[in-house]
């Protein structure tokens, strides 16, 4: 880090602030280039349903059931791990969506993960948003240009003013889906790591996943940008 600095202190004082875990001033395209990512992440989870039912009751069961526990186990914390990098590439590090969504999940019945994978991921993706408005006062209508309901509505019908409708669908609403995508990534992550582990207070930031996918945020940005004001951040 006291390299980076040295050498490029605005470079990296701009690393900083995107690692210090947020959801504005991010492209717009990173939702179409990882949704699907997240996609595949919840299909291959869902597929994974059964031997992680089977692993509930216990490794050795797991075994007699014909479950792969070995292989299971390396499958699933390289998709926890993905599904956690990910969050880190759109929000930087946000460490408590892993670790409280799951137990949500659970609290609200129900045990097996054919069914708890979406409930966990929608729970993780409204924690998300709720967490950026609590933090920052901005959701798709609340900000520092304020844009009431009916005003949100008539942008979201493509009847409002020109500015009502750039700032909801260039700020606000991407902002919302980003918020939304991290946190439901991280939510099916601590659910995967909690279950291969059998540990109800793992999550990727607990187990050090989310600031090991953070350094390599940091050495990826800081190798591969050719220019500064590629890292540079808008602040608003």
């Amino acid at each position: 880090t006291q390299v980076m600095i040295v050498t490029d202190e605005a470079a990296m004082e701009a690393l900083l602030f995107r690692l210090s875990g947020g959801f504005a001033d991010r492209d717009r395209s990173i939702v179409t280039v990882l949704g699907p990512v997240l996609l595949v992440g919840v299909i291959l989870a869902g597929l994974s349903a059964q031997a992680l039912d089977a692993m509930a009751t216990g490794e050795a069961t797991a075994q007699d059931l014909g479950v792969d526990v070995a292989k299971l186990r390396v499958l699933v914390l390289g998709l926890a791990s993905t599904l956690a990098a990910l969050s880190v590439v759109i929000a930087g590090p946000v460490g408590f969506i892993g670790l409280v969504a799951p137990h949500i999940a659970r609290l609200l019945g129900g045990t097996r993960h054919a069914a708890l994978f979406p409930r966990v991921a929608l729970i993780g993706a409204l924690l998300a948003v709720l967490a950026d408005i609590a933090a920052r006062l901005v959701g798709t209508g609340i900000g520092s240009s304020w844009i009431g309901p009916s005003r949100v509505l008539a942008a979201r019908c493509g009847q409002g003013c020109a500015t009502d409708e750039i700032i909801f669908w260039t700020l606000r609403l991407p902002r919302v889906a980003l918020a939304m995508l991290a946190g439901a990534a991280l939510a099916l992550a601590g659910l995967l790591l909690q279950r291969i582990v059998r540990n109800p207070i793992a999550s990727p930031s607990v187990l050090g996943i989310v600031d090991g996918a953070a350094v390599g945020v940091v050495l990826f940005l800081w190798i591969w940008s050719n220019e500064a004001n590629a890292l540079t951040v808008s602040i608003h």
